[in-house]
């Protein structure tokens, strides 16, 4: 891996009162510790890394600002918005060199999906969740203009015994779960905020989509009760299903638990627009508060974990997104790439990938600060009264989430003004 601004050795290190504190999600923890590993071995800076293997938002939310906390920490795009409007986040100052650096060899479009609304860098890209893609088995390529069309060929699947439940959906009950399914939805039809006139219609559709999976049984009836990725991949990895809809970089987890590729992306992503969305944008931040020699040396393990060469780890060894396109044209990488993909349709499943991801758009709902209150809500609305105990019409639904949407901005606004 190449020299990042991170990389650099000097004094910090041995200026600092105990180690930097760096919190982190439970995702590839040997990689995660590896990095941090070579970091310290390259810059004498000593890192305490702190895996978090419960509820991340709720413990580290709580402990971000206190001076025992940790310095640098994950956070999703969402988890951002909200820390960053409390002032629990210290932006990155872009006249650094570490940062100017940084930032000059990222893509424009996640650099600036990194801001907040008053132009501030909250953090350093880390990997991007999704896009949400298509998959379908090896073999059974086909095409969809639009998700009625997927479900019609759900039920002539069933129908003709070729699947007792032909789709595998990711609803599992976490922020990143169900929620970031129907973002996804929306974004397929051209519709990425909730201010949009089209929101409802497109909500409703959404919905209408997710409620005949459920009514015709086309899904298995434990998806409902997932609390995360793994259940809903070892049903995809036994290729009894026909397609699954979930984060692009899974095909890499769903062949490791198979033992060999199951998943070929679709052609195009159903939709009238077809747009792929990256609802999660993982961020390396700082802690509010934090000042000389813990500072630089903080700064200096935020910009080596968004650097070139963590980045491409990431994406060999995991096949995570990052915000690096030209990465995607490296011959190694495409390899590695091409690697989570059954040998005939390789090449063509690499460059349907590659093309989704250079296509897709970072999701703006993940920007506002109530937005993990409004994933909460709209995540029992959906997985109760609508898909669980069908008691609530599609339509109904889609108009309880906007005023959800809106009471939550509403309560915002006066909280800033009051």
């Amino acid at each position: 891996m190449g020299e990042t601004p991170g990389d650099r050795a000097g004094e910090a290190g041995t200026r600092l009162e105990g180690p930097l504190r760096f919190a982190f999600w439970d995702v590839c923890e040997d990689i995660v510790r590896e990095n941090l590993a070579r970091f310290t071995a390259e810059t004498g800076i000593p890192v305490d890394g702190i895996c978090v293997r419960g509820d991340y938002e709720a413990e580290v939310g709580a402990r971000r600002h206190d001076e025992d906390g940790p310095d640098v920490f994950h956070a999703q795009r969402a988890e951002a918005s909200l820390w960053a409007d409390e002032n629990k986040i210290q932006p990155l100052d872009e006249a650094d060199p570490i940062v100017a650096e940084l930032i000059l060899g990222m893509d424009a479009p996640l650099v600036e999906g990194a801001r907040d609304p008053a132009g501030r860098l909250l953090g350093a890209t880390y990997y991007n969740g999704g896009p949400l893609a298509l998959f379908l088995r090896p073999g059974r390529d086909a095409a969809f203009e639009t998700w009625d069309e997927v479900v019609d060929a759900c039920r002539k699947a069933k129908r003709d015994g070729e699947a007792e439940h032909p789709f595998v959906p990711r609803w599992h009950a976490t922020q990143t779960g169900l929620v970031w399914s129907l973002l996804a939805l929306l974004a397929s039809d051209g519709v990425l905020t909730l201010e949009d006139p089209r929101a409802e219609s497109a909500l409703a559709g959404a919905l209408g989509f997710l409620s005949a999976l459920v009514e015709d049984e086309l899904v298995p009836p434990a998806s409902l009760s997932d609390r995360g990725d793994r259940a809903a991949l070892e049903r995809w990895a036994t290729g009894r299903h026909l397609m699954t809809f979930t984060v692009d970089y899974l095909a890499k987890d769903a062949a490791e638990i198979a033992g060999r590729p199951v998943s070929l992306p679709a052609a195009r992503l159903p939709g009238l627009a077809g747009t792929p969305l990256m609802p999660g944008h993982a961020l390396v931040c700082l802690r509010a508060g934090l000042g000389g020699p813990r500072r630089a040396a903080a700064l200096r393990l935020a910009a080596f974990l968004g650097g070139p060469g963590v980045h491409r780890r990431w994406l060999e060894e995991r096949l995570f997104a990052v915000p690096r396109a030209r990465l995607l044209g490296d011959a190694q990488v495409r390899t590695a790439i091409g690697n989570a993909f059954a040998a005939p349709d390789r090449a063509a499943s690499v460059e349907r990938l590659a093309a989704s991801r250079a296509a897709a758009v970072a999701s703006p709902i993940s920007h506002r600060p109530f937005m993990l209150a409004w994933t909460g809500e709209a995540d029992r609305l959906i997985r109760g009264p609508l898909l669980g105990e069908r008691r609530i019409a599609p339509a109904h639904a889609a108009a309880r989430l906007l005023e959800i949407w809106n009471r939550l901005e509403a309560d915002h606004r006066a909280s800033r003004s009051g």
